[in-house]
């Protein structure tokens, strides 16, 4: 059964939010510990309360469902529809990465060393090839979550000489040095 808005009463849904704000607070700082630095809590938060506005309008108390229940499910759910959004790699690459991680912490343990790759293909139960695929896919998970150097921050700031970046692919892709010399001239 889908649920939409019915006529809401302003002073209810108000109500119902303010009482709320600590628990959008409470998820915020829980899902904030599972994910990368760069997510800021404040944002969270916001989106968060976007999803309690939304659960205070569609509530009904008549279904028996308690209030803290239902939002708990929308707020949780506005905050991970809008990291999804902002999340390129699928939760199929994501899910590896974890299954890899939690497979390869069993082996430490087990083992007491490094484990080879043959090793922890077994414990994912793949073939080498297939695990070695899998790290294919795993690295490019890799490659989308480096920061760029130059974002205009203090801490980036001189990392990265665009110009010389640009003369440099330049004479990378050009095999003809006159072509060269004319592009860094226009």
């Amino acid at each position: 059964m889908r649920m939409t808005p019915r006529e809401i009463d302003h002073t209810e849904r108000d109500r119902l939010v303010v009482a709320h704000i600590g628990l959008v607070k409470a998820l915020a700082h829980r899902l904030a510990q599972r994910l990368p630095p760069q997510v800021e809590i404040p944002d969270l938060i916001s989106i968060g309360v976007l999803g309690l506005m939304d659960a205070a309008s569609r509530y009904r108390a008549a279904l028996g469902v308690p209030f803290d229940a239902f939002a708990r499910r929308r707020v949780q759910g506005a905050m991970l529809d809008a990291l999804r959004e902002l999340d390129w790699a699928p939760r199929s690459l994501r899910k590896l990465r974890r299954e890899l991680d939690l497979a390869m912490g069993r082996l430490r343990h087990q083992l007491r060393r490094e484990p080879t790759e043959e090793e922890i293909a077994a414990e994912l139960n793949m073939t080498a090839a297939a695990y070695g695929r899998s790290l294919e896919q795993l690295r490019t998970l890799e490659l989308g979550a480096v920061r760029p150097l130059d974002d205009g921050s203090a801490e980036g700031a001189g990392l990265l000489d665009l110009d010389l970046l640009r003369s440099r692919l330049l004479d990378a892709t050009r095999p003809d040095r006159r072509r060269r010399e004319d592009a860094r001239t226009s």
